[in-house]
């Protein structure tokens, strides 16, 4: 008869060895959000929702979007921002395969990010950063009239939104700033994040 001490012991090692390297990895788990331009007829696309370990509903969370063939880029805002307890939705910006509508303006797919993130991810505070050409339209979605014409008067709102082209120095907007979120405070360690 065999003993079962030897594997439970081994396997009870290799997890305290583990641990340590484990408890600096913010990093948890990807969960599939499907998100749809806002007040348009257009396609809905499955995205990747970076969560970190502790998210909760009703912590913050960022989208990202991101110009075609510079996705790479993204995982730097990832690394950086899992650790602030901030889920990540990355939007790539290419258009959905085998979709007959129009393509969406770039304000309504900010929008409908913010619309899955608020509604259907039950995110609190939503900070939109768009890279390249995507960061005009991530500080135009930050106006409430914009905001009120695709989403509603009572529909979800950006917090802030953060325009990185490259070529200068980053561009910041603020939207409708949550009383109960610890904006301030939360906005310093995003920034100092960002800036890392």
């Amino acid at each position: 008869m065999r003993s079962t001490t030897m594997p439970v012991v081994a396997g009870l090692a290799i997890a305290a060895a583990l641990a340590p390297a484990m408890a600096q990895d913010p990093f948890a788990g990807l969960d599939l959000v499907w998100v749809r331009p806002a007040s348009e007829p257009a396609c809905a696309r499955l995205l990747v929702l970076n969560t970190p370990r502790d998210w909760i509903p009703g912590d913050a969370a960022v989208a990202v979007f991101v110009p075609e063939g510079a996705e790479a880029a993204v995982r730097p805002l990832v690394a950086a921002l899992l650790p602030e307890l901030a889920a990540v939705l990355e939007v790539p910006s290419r258009p959905v395969e085998g979709c007959r509508a129009p393509p969406p303006s770039p304000v309504a797919e900010v929008l409908g990010a913010v619309r899955a993130l608020r509604v259907d991810a039950s995110a609190g505070l939503v900070v939109a950063i768009g890279l390249g050409a995507a960061g005009q339209a991530a500080l135009d979605a930050t106006s409430e009239a914009v905001a009120a014409r695709h989403l509603g008067a009572g529909g979800p709102r950006l917090a802030a939104a953060i325009a990185l082209d490259g070529a200068g120095p980053a561009a910041f907007a603020t939207g409708a700033l949550p009383d109960d979120q610890q904006w301030a405070e939360r906005a310093a360690l995003l920034c100092a994040a960002l800036a890392s």
